[in-house]
C-alpha cells in the first residue's frame, strides 16, 4: 500500500501462456482496478488501463478484452486505487488467465 492508495498484485502462474483473457474475481468494491500489465520478460506490457468505475459493492468478474498477445508469459501486475472505496481496501478473491500453450499457425494451400 503506498500514501495515496495506488495498490499493485503481482500474480505468477505455473505454466506460461499466450493469454487470451484476464479475470479478476472482485468481491469487495469492485471497479478500482485501474491497469493490467502482463510479463513481457523485459517488462509489464499493458493490455487494460482506465478510470476507477466502482458501479456497485455486488462482487463481479473483471474482464476487459485485448488482443492475444504475442509472447508466452505467466505473470500478471494488477494496479487499482483503494481511496475511492467504502472501506479503502479492494478485496479479490481470484485472477485467472485463459491461454494456450502454443500459438496455431494456418498454411496456405500450395499451388500446383
Amino acid at each position: 500500500s503506498t500514501a495515496n492508495g495506488q495498490e499493485s498484485i503481482v500474480v505468477e502462474f505455473p505454466e506460461e501462456v499466450y493469454i487470451e483473457k484476464i479475470e479478476v474475481y472482485e468481491t469487495s468494491d469492485p471497479g478500482g482496478i485501474t491497469k493490467l500489465g502482463v510479463w513481457n520478460g523485459v517488462s509489464y506490457v499493458t493490455v487494460y488501463s482506465g478510470e476507477v468505475q466502482f458501479t456497485s459493492t455486488q462482487a463481479t468478474i473483471f474482464a476487459p478484452s485485448f488482443t492475444t498477445l504475442t509472447f508466452k508469459s505467466n505473470r500478471v501486475r494488477l494496479d487499482y486505487d483503494a481511496t475511492t472505496t467504502h472501506a479503502y481496501w479492494v478485496e479479490i478473491d481470484a485472477i485467472k488467465i485463459t491461454g494456450e500453450k502454443e500459438t496455431t499457425t494456418t498454411c496456405a494451400e500450395k499451388e500446383e
